[in-house]
């Protein structure tokens, strides 16, 4: 060998990159799935939880309360009688056909037919609408504050999402409990909270 020669090494075998990218590209998204499946969780559990709170803290009011069963029950036969008991007398245009024209059988048609539920029907329906209309303002309340509360948590990531999504759930559940009721300036003005609702937490969560 000559003195001064340049000395060459042989070239040295590169690690391969390509598996640890893989593995990297894999946990992202199995990270993916587990936060969405966190918050998918939240969205519905903590709805879940509200409906049974309200339930069990405001109960819906039951029908028989105000229309109780009896076990024998005589159905009035008579207008005086029928409006006595509160209920709706409908009149037979059969029964004075019948009366100008006996049946050969001896038949006679009834004078009318009473519906002894009429009073206490409109007032459940009464009562049912507005504790439809308090458990509406109840669910919105609940997504209000869900909404505003991943606002102040926007640094925990999924827990924040699923709370700001739960919110938005929150909204749309309680404005379908009222949804038959509701009076068209009250559709307009939910209807424009949700929007903007929706506008600010896209802007805020997904801006990036």
């Amino acid at each position: 060998m000559q003195e001064g020669a340049p000395v060459s090494s042989a070239p040295t075998p590169s690690t391969p990159e390509a598996p640890k990218s893989v593995e990297h590209h894999k946990h992202q998204g199995l990270s993916a799935v587990l936060k969405w499946a966190l918050i998918l969780a939240m969205i519905v559990v903590v709805n879940v939880f509200f409906a049974s709170v309200i339930q069990l803290a405001y109960p819906a009011p039951e029908y028989t309360d105000f229309c109780p069963e009896k076990q024998v029950y005589t159905a009035p036969e008579t207008m005086e009688a029928c409006v006595a008991e509160g209920g709706q007398w409908t009149e037979n245009a059969a029964y004075k056909e019948g009366i100008k024209n006996p049946s050969a059988t001896g038949y006679v048609e009834p004078a009318g037919y009473c519906n002894p539920d009429f009073t206490c029907q409109k007032e459940y329906d009464e009562m049912r609408k507005g504790y439809e209309r308090n458990v509406f303002m109840v669910w919105v309340a609940l997504g209000i504050i869900l909404i505003l509360l991943s606002v102040f948590i926007a640094e925990m990531g999924a827990i924040s999402l699923g709370f700001s999504l739960g919110g938005v759930v929150s909204l749309i559940v309680g404005t379908m409990t009222y949804w038959s009721d509701m009076d068209a300036w009250i559709r307009v003005i939910v209807l424009g909270v949700a929007l903007v609702a929706l506008i600010v937490l896209g802007i805020r969560k997904f801006k990036d």
